[in-house]
């Protein structure tokens, strides 16, 4: 794909995802500056460095070259609104938002995720940026979940908690997109499909929710029946009986609740089914879940 085209490079690079900031400084005649920044990153431990970047057609760039100081604000999940009130021009975007000056003189806001207050240490000339390189000379966070930005907009930060929970939570979030892929489609009245889940022995239903087992990572019995509502499908004992009988399923008593374990014979059926009778799109879905059980099969023999 061609570089010149700066759309195409930009919706690229917003593939990216990134926290976003608000930088402070204080302008010459002393009134709070402030700008929305998604180019916050690291760059030293010792001595502590940080880097963030400002177009130079910003109406800001003045204060922050002359101030010598700035701070930086990773902002919560909640302060999205502030963030596009910081990203706009021509308004005080200090009218309404509650701050006070820091140690170094820089506006600081209350809340954040994580505050730096830094000394700048270096200003580069950066294509159509300039690259501010400020020294941390303190900093402070609040135990409170951040606002994330990814393919120009905010990201759903209850996904991203789950994607932080490990590899295990990203193969079940990628599986459960895949199931709602497979539920929301006509193949279950498709020939083939007929064909399929007679090989295997099963219904309509019986597959879908096995599927529902399999790809949306359910263990148990209540959390399979919340799964099957949200799906539109009816959920009943004779299915779960049907499926025992048939020996797919096995259910283990736990405290409250009862744990749904997957034959081999049902995981090679679903795998089978999904794959033969979706479409082109729900097949390069179901390879990369096929890929991602068989990655974490030879991690646990190895």
């Amino acid at each position: 794909m061609s570089i010149t085209d700066p759309k195409k490079l930009r919706s690229a690079l917003g593939k990216f995802a990134t926290g976003v900031t608000i930088v402070t400084t204080i302008s010459p005649d002393g009134e709070p500056v402030g700008v929305t920044a998604n180019s916050f990153s690291s760059v030293s431990l010792n001595p502590p460095l940080v880097l963030w970047s400002l177009s130079k057609s910003a109406y800001s760039l003045e204060a922050f070259s002359e101030s010598g100081h700035f701070a930086i604000h990773v902002l919560t999940q909640d302060q999205s609104a502030l963030s596009n009130k910081f990203a706009r021009s021509g308004e005080n975007k200090f009218d309404d938002t509650d701050w006070r000056a820091g140690t170094l003189g820089s506006p600081v806001f209350p809340q954040y995720a994580v505050r730096f207050e830094c000394k700048t240490r270096h200003q580069y000339d950066g294509g159509d940026h300039f690259i501010f390189v400020g020294e941390v000379i303190s900093f402070d966070e609040q135990n409170l979940p951040p606002l994330v930005f990814h393919d120009g907009k905010y990201a759903g930060t209850t996904q991203l908690e789950k994607l932080a929970n490990g590899a295990a939570n990203n193969q079940a979030i990628t599986n459960k997109f895949v199931l709602r892929l497979l539920a929301e489609s006509e193949f279950l009245t498709a020939p083939l499909a007929s064909k399929k889940l007679s090989d295997w022995d099963l219904s309509g239903e019986e597959f879908i929710l096995l599927a529902a087992v399999k790809l949306g990572g359910i263990k148990t019995l209540s959390a399979l029946q919340k799964e099957m509502n949200e799906l539109g499908f009816v959920f009943d004992d004779e299915l779960i009986n049907a499926l025992v009988s048939k020996q797919k399923i096995r259910l283990l008593d736990q405290e409250n609740d009862r744990e749904i374990v997957l034959s081999q014979d049902a995981i090679a059926a679903i795998l089978d089914i999904s794959e033969q009778t979706a479409s082109p799109t729900q097949r390069r879905h179901l390879r990369i879940a096929r890929a991602d059980d068989r990655h974490i099969e030879n991690r646990q023999h190895a």
